[in-house]
This record gives C-alpha cells, sequence and structure tokens, in this order.
C-alpha cells in the first residue's frame, strides 16, 4: 500500500506526481460515473507493477453522472466526538478516516466529490512531506485542526519543491468547496502539466470556482465576459512571473568548513541526500578526515562524531542514515550524530548504495564482485557475477534505480576496460549500459555520468534501465580519479553539486624540529608524496600528471637543490624509491589491480632503464632498506586489502609475501640493520603503528601512542628511535631489543606540523624535516551547486 510505502520515506517529487496523477486519474472515472469514494487515504491504495490502483469503495455512495451531479443531492456525514475518538474507519458512523476527511466531512455536511479532492490533496501533502497535513494528540484535536488550521507549507520540508505542485496542494486544502479544485479530471491536468515542466513549474493558472456570494456581485457589476477577462489577465500575470522565477538556474558555492580542505575525490565524492536538501561529504584538518553533513537552506556544515578516516559515504534511502567504510568495516550513523554501528566487514570498501528494501550492495575490496548484506547487519552474499580470474576484475561505484531493485555498477577488467553495468538484488538480470565506467546518479529522467573529466546527463529509462536521447554536456574539468572510474558529484531531485578538479601546487622545504621553515627551492608544482634517502640525499616525489589521470616520478637531490624529471606523465599510478649509493632509482607502475612492473632507472648519462619484476596485481614499491639490499612493497589481495612482500634485489628477485593478514598492513620501513620492520595496520579498529621481526614476520608489537596519520613513519640512522604523525604532530619512541623483543618508551612529541604540510621524512639527527607545503589555499576549490539544473540541459 502507499501507506507502507510512506512508513519509510517520502516519495520523490517526480514518483509523487506519477503517482498522484494515477489516483486522480481513479478518482476522475468514480466521479465521472456518479461515485464518491469518502475514504480516500494512503492505505486505500496499491502500487503495482503497472501503477496506483484506488481500492476499498466500501464506504462510497452511489450518486449520479456528472452531468446530474450539480442538481444532485450529495452525500452526508455525520461525526461524533465518541467517533472521532478512534484512529480507524467506522463505516455507518464516520464516512471517511479522520486525518484525511474535509471540514463539511466533519461538520456533518453534505459530502460530493470535492471532499474527495480535499482528502487527495491531504494524501499528496503526505505523499512529499512524509508527515500528515493535519496532526493532534487525539482524533478530535485531528478534526478541529482540519476545521480551522493550515497545515506547514510543503517548503518547510521539501525547500526545493515546485512553486506550482504547492500552490496545488493548498488549493486541494482550502476549507470551503467552492475554493477547490472542482473536478479530479482538472486535478489530473493540472497534475501531468506540473510534471511536464518538471521542479521548474511555476504556478499554473488554477481557476477556482469562486464563493457564490462574490461570484454574483461581480457579474452583477461588471458581466461574465469581464469578470472572466480580469480574472485570466490577472492569473496570466503572476503566471508568468512566477514561472519566470522559478525557472531559473541558480548556482552556488559550498566552501569547506573553517579550517579544513575537502579531500580528494579518490576516497569519496559528496552525496546529496535523497530530498536533495543535505549534502554529505568529506574534509580534513590536521591530517585527520572527518565526514560532515550540511543542509543545504542553512549552509552550515556540522561533523560527525566518531567518522574518522571514513571513505565513500552514501546515504539510506530515507535519508537518516550515512553508510561509509572505516577501519576494514562497512558502518552506519544517524545523520544527526549518534553511535556508529557495525554492519559488516569490508577490508578495503569501494563505495556502496542502500536499497528501500533494507538491503545494501556494496564493494567490499579492490576486486572481485559486489556483495549485498541486510542494512541492519548480517553476513553478505555475493551480489554480481564473478569472471574466471577473481583478481583481474573489480566491481564498484553500485547506484540503485528508483524501483529499489535495480542496480548500477562499474565493472572494471585487466588495467584498461572498464564498463557500466544494470543488475539486481536477485542475479535476474545483468546487461551493459554504458561502454565505460563511472559512478553515475539518476533524477528527473536523466542519468548522469563522467567520461573524460566530463560530466554528462542522458535521458534515462529508468523502468526500462535504456538510455534514450543524446547526452549534454553539464560540467568540465570535473575532479576525477580514474582508476577508480569516480567522478566528484551527486544528484538528487532538482539538485547537482559537483566539484572542478584543481591542481593544487607544493614545493620542497626543510623545516626545523620548532616548524620554521630553514630553506626551500625548486618551482612550485602538483607534488602529492614522496620518498628519501637520507644516504643518497635524493628524493623521488610523486607529481600529478596534467590531466589527473596518473602521475610522474621527479628527482630532488637535496645537496644541489635541483628537482628533475624521471619519467615521463603516465595514466597509471607510479612510485619510487632512491638506492643509497645514489646511483639508481627502483620505481613500479601499477597498472590498475591487474599488473605492476618495477623498473631500475640508472642515473648515468645512458640513463638505461632495467626491468626487475613483472607481476600480476597490484604492486606499488615503498622503500629501499639502507643497505640497498632488500625493497619493500605493498600489495593489494581482494580478500585481505593491503598487504607487505619484499625482494632481496641481490638473490633471485622473487616477490616473496611477508604481511598478508585479514588486516590492511602497508607503508613498510626496514630498520638500518634490516633485523625489524616498522608498518602500520587498522588491525585494532584504528590506524596503528606496529614492529615485527624481519624477514621472519610473525608476532607484532603495536608501538604505544595510539592511533597514528596513514603516510609517514621512518627510523633514526642507528635504529633505536622511531618517528611517526599523530594528528597534527610528530612523534618519536625509543626502540631497544630485549631478549629478542622489542621494547618501546612512552612517545615524546618533538613538534606541530603547520598547516599545508606534508612531511616526507625526519633526518637523522631528528633535527631537520624534508616536507611538502602547499603554495595557497590547500584544497581551496569549493562544491559547485546548481539548482533546477534542468535549465543547463536545455
Amino acid at each position: 500500500t502507499l501507506a507502507a510505502r510512506l512508513a519509510r520515506k517520502p516519495l520523490a517529487t517526480e514518483e509523487a506526481l506519477r503517482t498522484g496523477t494515477e489516483i486522480a486519474d481513479a478518482l476522475d472515472a468514480a466521479h465521472r460515473h456518479g461515485i464518491v469514494h469518502r475514504d480516500l487515504k494512503p492505505a486505500n491504495v496499491m502500487l503495482t507493477k503497472s501503477g496506483a490502483k484506488l481500492m476499498d469503495f466500501g464506504l462510497a455512495k452511489q450518486g449520479f453522472g456528472a452531468a446530474a451531479q450539480a442538481s444532485a443531492p450529495s452525500f452526508s456525514a455525520v461525526a461524533t466526538a465518541a467517533s472521532l475518538a478512534s484512529p480507524i474507519t467506522h463505516a455507518g458512523t464516520v464516512v471517511g478516516t479522520v486525518q484525511y476527511m474535509s471540514p463539511e466531512q466533519i461538520q456533518g455536511k453534505e459530502a460530493d466529490a470535492r471532499s474527495d479532492i480535499f482528502a487527495f490533496g491531504a494524501m499528496l501533502y503526505e505523499m512529499l512531506t512524509g508527515k500528515r497535513a493535519f496532526e493532534g494528540k487525539s482524533q478530535l484535536s485531528v478534526a478541529s485542526a482540519i476545521l480551522e488550521k493550515e497545515p506547514e507549507p510543503i517548503s518547510a520540508a521539501q525547500p526545493l519543491a515546485p512553486p506550482a505542485l504547492e500552490n496545488l496542494v493548498r488549493t486541494c486544502l482550502a476549507k470551503e468547496p467552492d475554493e477547490r479544485v472542482q473536478s479530479a479530471h482538472d486535478l489530473k491536468l493540472q497534475l501531468q502539466w506540473i510534471a511536464a515542466g518538471g521542479s521548474q513549474a511555476g504556478a499554473p493558472a488554477v481557476v477556482v470556482a469562486q464563493r457564490k456570494n462574490r461570484q454574483r456581485m461581480l457579474v452583477g457589476a461588471l458581466g461574465l465576459s469581464c469578470l472572466l477577462a480580469i480574472v485570466l489577465a490577472g492569473l496570466a500575470v503572476r503566471y508568468s512571473r512566477q514561472l519566470a522565477a522559478t525557472q531559473q538556474l541558480v548556482r552556488a558555492e559550498i566552501e569547506p568548513p573553517p579550517g579544513f580542505g575537502f579531500l580528494e575525490v579518490v576516497i569519496g565524492a559528496p552525496v546529496l541526500s535523497p530530498d536533495g536538501q543535505q549534502v554529505a561529504f568529506l574534509a580534513a584538518k590536521d591530517n585527520k578526515s572527518v565526514l560532515f553533513v550540511e543542509r543545504l537552506s542553512s549552509g552550515k556544515a556540522e561533523p560527525i562524531e566518531d567518522t574518522e578516516h571514513a571513505i565513500f559515504p552514501f546515504w539510506s534511502p530515507d535519508g537518516k542514515y550515512l553508510a561509509f567504510f572505516s577501519n576494514g568495516k562497512l558502518r552506519k550513523v544517524a545523520a544527526g550524530g549518534g553511535p556508529v554501528q557495525v554492519i559488516c566487514d569490508a577490508p578495503e570498501g569501494r563505495g556502496g548504495a542502500w536499497s528501500e528494501r533494507g538491503m545494501i550492495v556494496f564493494a567490499p575490496g579492490i576486486a572481485g564482485p559486489l556483495m549485498k548484506v541486510p542494512d541492519s547487519g548480517g553476513t553478505p552474499e555475493i551480489a554480481t557475477p564473478a569472471h574466471p580470474n577473481e583478481k583481474e576484475f573489480s566491481d564498484r561505484n553500485p547506484y540503485f534505480l528508483p524501483d529499489g531493485n535495480h542496480f548500477l555498477y562499474t565493472r572494471l577488467v585487466g588495467s584498461q576496460e572498464a564498463r557500466e553495468f544494470l543488475g539486481t538484488l536477485d542475479g535476474s538480470e545483468v546487461r551493459q549500459v554504458l561502454p565505460f565506467g563511472s559512478n553515475v546518479a539518476y533524477s528527473n529522467g536523466c542519468l548522469f555520468y563522467v567520461k573524460d573529466k566530463t560530466l554528462m546527463v542522458q535521458p534515462f529509462d529508468a523502468a526500462r534501465g535504456q538510455l534514450d536521447g543524446k547526452p549534454v554536456l553539464m560540467a568540465v574539468s570535473v575532479d576525477s580519479y580514474e582508476p577508480r572510474k569516480i567522478g566528484a558529484f551527486s544528484v538528487s531531485q532538482n539538485v547537482l553539486v559537483y566539484r572542478q578538479a584543481t591542481l593544487e601546487n607544493r614545493e620542497l622545504v626543510w623545516l626545523n624540529a620548532a616548524g620554521k621553515e630553514l630553506e626551500h627551492w625548486g618551482e612550485p608544482a602538483p607534488y602529492f608524496g614522496g620518498t628519501y634517502s637520507p644516504r643518497s640525499q635524493m628524493a623521488v616525489l610523486r607529481r600529478a600528471s596534467a590531466d589527473e589521470a596518473g602521475n610522474s616520478l621527479w628527482l630532488a637531490d637535496t645537496e644541489r637543490k635541483t628537482i628533475t624529471r624521471l619519467t615521463p606523465d603516465s595514466e597509471y599510478e607510479q612510485f619510487g624509491s632512491a638506492f643509497p649509493d645514489g646511483k639508481s632509482i627502483l620505481a613500479s607502475t601499477v597498472m590498475g589491480a591487474t599488473k605492476g612492473i618495477v623498473m631500475r632507472h640508472w642515473l648515468t648519462t645512458s640513463g638505461k632503464e632495467e626491468q626487475l619484476i613483472e607481476q600480476a596485481g597490484y604492486l606499488d614499491v615503498e622503500s629501499v632498506s639502507g643497505d640497498g639490499r632488500y625493497a619493500l612493497f605493498g600489495t593489494q589481495d581482494p580478500k585481505t586489502g593491503w598487504d607487505i612482500s619484499y625482494v632481496e634485489l641481490a638473490g633471485d628477485r622473487k616477490l616473496v609475501p611477508l604481511l598478508n593478514g585479514p588486516h590492511n598492513e602497508l607503508l613498510p620501513q626496514l630498520s638500518p640493520d634490516n633485523r625489524w620492520l616498522a608498518f602500520e595496520s587498522d588491525e585494532n579498529g584504528g590506524v596503528g603503528l606496529y614492529v615485527t621481526a624481519f624477514p621472519g614476520g610473525g608476532t607484532r608489537w603495536q608501538v604505544p601512542g595510539g592511533q597514528v596519520n596513514w603516510g609517514f613513519a621512518s627510523w633514526s640512522p642507528d635504529g633505536k628511535r622511531l618517528f611517526f604523525v599523530q594528528g597534527d604532530k610528530i612523534v618519536q619512541v625509543e626502540f631497544r631489543v630485549v631478549s629478542d623483543k622489542p621494547e618501546f618508551s612512552a612517545p615524546k612529541e618533538l613538534m606541530t606540523l603547520p598547516d599545508g604540510v606534508t612531511p616526507i621524512s625526519i633526518l637523522p639527527d631528528g633535527k631537520r624535516i624534508l616536507a611538502l607545503r602547499a603554495v595557497g589555499q590547500q584544497n581551496a576549490a569549493p562544491l559547485n551547486l546548481a539548482l533546477n539544473w534542468q535549465q543547463l540541459v536545455k
């Protein structure tokens, strides 16, 4: 029933218009046969595959045909205080259900077809807002509200609702029958007119019969033709003004919260709530990321507690909850804040979608099929068909269509191929929709997607799951991350949010122990990370490519104060680390999740290259040991997430798995004597620094000090100290080995990192830090907001 559907959440405007039109059509058919329903309410409307059906004519009365209704006696209803105390329909006592009864029914006056119009208005109001038009603590107080009060404007709950629709509902709910829409047929036509204009529709020229005494005075003074001319002229002026205002495209910007910067789309796009009134996004301050929710009506963003390190957020269909991934789990939290609940394991989440059927479809890791799990938690089940080679495909970016059963998702196969598919919760249908991959969004009969960093919109039949018509360009240079086929945009109702790409320039700097600059050199460029070899005094920097699809590697010689290019721009990710003798560079190219190639670049006049490894699956070089004997690598597995492997460069160069537990382990750093390995892991819920024996692995010990930041840890040259980052602090612990077991001192803060600084390495004396510093405001590009985006399509 419609009542059961509304118990979950309001209908989207498009859905409410479609359902309302179908109900009005049924009501018109009844009225044309002289039948007044008299108990129109959501519980008496069934939602079927072929549309909405008006049911339960148990209290209807056979009247007269449409032509004779004007002179026919109307049906009566008598309401008593006793009957109004009950919320249910009482046949023979109250003709109708109180919450949807017209004023004349409550007063015991004659009821006609216009009483059904009133009930329809109350029902349409509830469809749009999720609340009843008239409420009270008892049925008697509800009846009083119907007689004396006006419902809260729809715009209070749905600020972006079409003005024409609000005007129509208000007209249906007029206290006097003569001031309402006079027939279900006119009601249907007006709903169709609004639907044709979408959310851009202004207030239509709703011709409402005036009260009889006013009609007589005007007709007597001016004549019927003059009256019609005045009414139509006035309505035309009003209509044209409102239409011009409501059809106008409105653009705005959403700035990050004070002191915060928006995070890159690589870990999740901004997402609009289903009603288009709120936007959730990820922002960071002092190297800590937080999930925020901002109401568009107020422009105020509020952080949600306990969402540090959240990635890939998405909304529940009723807009009450947000789901996200963090520390190897899929979690949910109330949008207004509250306790964070774990739904299930997700080692390395890559996006999710929440169906109104109470099911979540999500990507638990970097490879393999999508999974589905009840939103209350449970054991996930496979949701998309497998590929012959589990490590060579990845399903991600799921998005539910309005029926809550069909969903779109991206399938990545190999290092190049990506396509968009349509699937169903029951697995009954799988077929291609787009010949390329992208996160998507659907609204008002259109599908949004990103292709080559360009946001496109194309007509889309959601019922058939098929594109229809030609694509239209919406925005260029959209912030995108090509390897994950994700762009920074979201659409809901008539609201579009997107973020355009910015290459943030950084410069290489030396800082002292107090965080003050000692010197900097080289031109600022979009560097975003790097490694440093103290013995060679060389840093390998990662620099974003011009199209931001991948990156290039650059060599910084800290002794000569030079920065030179090592590799050309690539569409793939590249990582590098200098050998301690300063004669060569170890570099890896990551081709999606399917192949990693490791090269040795000699820094000689010939500049020769030597391929050392070609490995199936993700493979990036993280560090080279201080003596150049070992290289440490990050790998990925669909079941265990991020893992650590190593290669003995002087041996057979075979990749040897070292740490591949059920949690994420990454960023390995060998001690100077090659006996101990420091690494980061999220095995205890938060990100911690750990030490284990090398190369044996086995037992691991957590470094005291609580959670640390992903991305930075280093040893002192004597191996007696470990440095790492907590929040905006660089911290050290003393390290020693007693009876073959490591022991740590209490952590000690060394310095506070200035804003916009990303540490690369701490020098052996612990008094200088090599870092990248942002030039200009970090992550300054705002979110772009477009209201009435349909104008862009035109």
